[in-house]
């Protein structure tokens, strides 16, 4: 019985799916089963009695060396996931595997052998993993993909309203916590100057050197918005259908980026509407940001084949102030700025005079 049952036993060792080896004190190979011979090209009678580090030159010697030391030293089990370390033994694998140059991915448990007390080998166990691994990276992309889509327009590709009013939530707390009140004072100052030279209630780009700033440029203490939407939108979809529109939507989303300062969020904010959050920006910058941005939706056509289109967009511009206590202050001033320069006349920018 005890011979059949050993019988059974080295069967299943030989026959299991995933590998098996163990070594002694000094590192001599005392088992390697058909798993490791298949996948390494080395016979069972090849190995045995050899050392492990003679026979694998390539292993991670050091780290693989600590390993059984802890499990010679305090007889525990040891572990190693593909995470940590992706493989221990070069094994070819014919799943494309990016990052791993095609080697088998590999989960290793190493276990102490005990005789009279003492451990006297470490048996070690390697599963393929290379298929988990796969899905598993799979899933972490499609899950990237899913937080990335999340925050992006499905038409044009920038960001969405979303993820703009979430930035613009957290840009105006900082601003706010880098002394609004101090800046407050400065741009009621400001305020006061360029309302003894007009009473107009708003401003466009050729009086924009009326308009003063006054605040001293203290680094992140500066917010500007600028909100626009293209002139006679509806006008594009009725006369040329609803994928020239789409056209005009994508190709202004991907021009602008060119002509905006490095640390600007833009987003589709709905519709034919859009929003760039300008940090660190007074007035005067965020007007001339502004100018660009018109220019650039202006001054060349949108082509597709046959399909010539001009456009042009109306624009409006605030900038954080004292008597801001909410983001959404900003957005309905920028809004309210935009229509004030579609009034008189579209195709360019203004911002919006309000005292506080």
């Amino acid at each position: 019985m005890k011979d059949l049952s050993r019988a059974l036993s080295e069967l299943v060792v030989e026959r299991v799916g995933f590998g098996i080896f163990a070594v002694d004190r000094d590192f001599n190979l005392l088992m390697w089963n058909r798993f490791m011979q298949d996948y390494s090209g080395r016979s069972l009678a090849d190995v045995v009695g050899r050392n492990l580090w003679t026979c694998f030159p390539d292993l991670p010697h050091g780290w693989l060396k600590r390993k059984f030391d802890s499990v010679f030293v305090l007889g525990n089990y040891a572990f190693s996931s593909w995470e940590q370390r992706p493989f221990l033994f070069k094994f070819r694998h014919d799943r494309p595997l990016s990052g791993s140059n095609g080697y088998m991915q590999q989960d290793c448990t190493f276990m102490p052998l005990v005789e009279d007390g003492q451990v006297v080998a470490v048996c070690v166990t390697l599963a393929d993993v290379t298929e988990f691994s796969i899905l598993q990276r799979e899933r972490e992309a499609a899950l990237k993909l899913v937080r990335a889509n999340a925050d992006r327009d499905g038409l044009t590709g920038i960001y969405n309203r979303r993820y703009f009013e979430e930035r613009l939530s957290v840009e105006f707390d900082q601003w706010l916590r880098h002394g609004a009140d101090s800046r407050a004072e400065a741009n009621e100052d400001g305020a006061r100057a360029v309302s003894d030279e007009s009473p107009s209630a708003t401003q466009t780009l050729p009086e924009r050197a009326q308009i003063a700033d006054d605040a001293p440029p203290v680094p992140h203490q500066r917010l500007a918005l600028l909100m626009f939407d293209i002139d006679h939108f509806k006008r594009i979809n009725d006369e040329n259908g609803h994928l020239a529109g789409d056209m005009v939507l994508r190709e202004i989303a991907a021009r602008l980026p060119e002509v905006l300062p490095p640390s600007h969020i833009f987003a589709r904010y709905g519709g034919e509407e859009f929003a760039v959050l300008l940090p660190d920006l007074g007035l005067d910058e965020a007007m001339v940001v502004a100018e660009q941005v018109r220019r650039a939706i202006s001054e060349d056509p949108i082509e597709n084949g046959d399909v010539r289109l001009w456009t042009t967009a109306s624009l409006g511009v605030s900038v954080v102030r004292g008597a801001f206590t909410h983001y959404e202050m900003l957005i309905n001033e920028a809004d309210a700025a935009l229509y004030a320069a579609k009034r008189q006349g579209r195709n360019q920018v203004a911002a919006l005079r309000i005292g506080g």
